[in-house]
């Protein structure tokens, strides 16, 4: 465990499992090993306390405890090797973790649970995570949403506006204009590019291997299949922050300019995708 979580993953984070609790060996079929009573507490006549035997150990007792302290070795190794075999998949799947406990707590805080298949950070405010790019497979299903918004301010701010119902306002502009349209199928595109730049080897090839080509190649901002509508405003604007599209523009005049201010492009992606 503490190898994996030198990297900033946990056993449970790796295999979809929310937390340490749920996590044991074979537990996905649902088999619960529980740990026998440690048996390296010798007898003991002269101890009255209750804490110990008070009489000499039978020969099948002494049977039981040496069963019992091979049963204790024999969990342990199986679950070293399990952890060893989810910090590969960990390494084979997503490429080493360079993210910090620390920033992955930010996150977790900010979305109220742990984060699934988080890969880095896009966009910053200030010291704080407020985009994150989001790995293609989680819990070895297809998450073409490459970004996600986590900066509570701007967050706020989005749904602020959906209540007030402009998304059915520039969804009307976007249906009453060529030009707006033509631009969106142009973003689209231009976000499956990074999308696949960013894929390792090891993730294309898992995504050949599980039959995902197609998700990935018919749906753009968002995970957006429909090239001419907006669906969710937060992905949009996700995906704006890190590279401009023509909705994260549109969207703009109904922020606040304050709400933009501390947020920064994290250097991995300046020049990424151009």
């Amino acid at each position: 465990m503490e190898a994996l979580r030198s990297i900033g993953y946990t056993c449970w984070q790796v295999s979809g499992l929310q937390s340490e609790s749920d996590y044991r060996c074979g537990g996905s079929a649902g088999i619960e090993i529980i740990a026998p009573v440690f048996p390296f507490n010798l007898p003991s006549s002269t101890n009255q306390s209750g804490r110990h035997r008070t009489r000499p150990q039978s020969r099948r007792e002494a049977k039981q405890s040496q069963i019992q302290a091979i049963a204790l070795f024999d969990i342990k190794l199986v679950r070293t090797y399990c952890e060893s075999a989810l910090l590969l998949l960990r390494y084979a799947l997503f490429g080493p973790a360079m993210l910090s406990q620390d920033i992955i707590d930010k996150v977790a805080a900010q979305l109220g649970r742990a984060p699934q298949g988080l890969e880095r950070i896009a966009v910053w405010r200030d010291d704080n995570p407020a985009v994150i790019q989001v790995a293609p497979m989680v819990r070895r299903q297809p998450f073409p949403t490459l970004f996600w918004l986590v900066d509570p301010i701007m967050n706020l701010a989005i749904d602020r506006i959906e209540a007030a119902g402009h998304i059915a306002e520039l969804q009307l502009q976007v249906d009453n204009s060529v030009e707006i349209r033509a631009q969106m199928v142009v973003d689209h595109d231009h976000h499956r590019r990074l999308r696949e730049q960013l894929l390792t080897p090891e993730q294309s090839a898992a995504i050949i291997e599980y039959g995902f080509e197609p998700v990935f190649e018919q749906r753009g901002v968002g995970g957006i299949a429909a090239q001419d509508r907006i669906r969710c405003l937060h992905t949009w604007i996700a995906a704006h922050l890190v590279r401009p599209n023509v909705i994260g523009q549109l969207t703009e005049p109904l922020i606040e300019p304050a709400v933009f201010r501390g947020l920064q492009l994290d250097s991995e992606f300046l020049t990424l995708g151009e």
